[in-house]
């Protein structure tokens, strides 16, 4: 399918700088941004769709229970939260560790 797009001067223009600079056509660097879009909410949907999910074991959990496969299913859908969270967990304990040397507070890690 063809489509054909019209831009603010200065969106085209920066697209432009940034397709020269990686030595591509205009054309080429803007589809990849695009399949990068559509990829990116793709993965986004996904996401939102497991973690619905495993909100809702949880909170069958504390109402009637799990069966041993939904326990299961809540264990593996856990990790990936937290794996999916853990670059963002690091950039906070960095944050975390600059202020308490600010505060000259001695962080609880010290004591492990």
């Amino acid at each position: 399918m063809s489509v054909t797009i019209t831009l603010r001067e200065e969106l085209a223009d920066g697209l432009a700088r940034q397709a020269q600079g990686r030595r591509m056509s205009l054309e080429e660097w803007a589809t990849r941004i695009l399949e990068t879009a559509v990829s990116d909410d793709r993965g986004k949907i996904a996401w939102l769709e497991l973690n619905s999910r495993r909100l809702a074991l949880i909170s069958k959990e504390y109402e009637t229970g799990l069966t041993d496969a939904e326990a299961a299913e809540l264990a593996v859908l856990q990790d990936a939260a937290a794996k999916a969270c853990e670059p963002e967990d690091w950039k906070l304990l960095g944050r975390l560790s600059a202020c308490e040397e600010q505060a000259d507070y001695p962080s609880a890690r010290t004591h492990d």
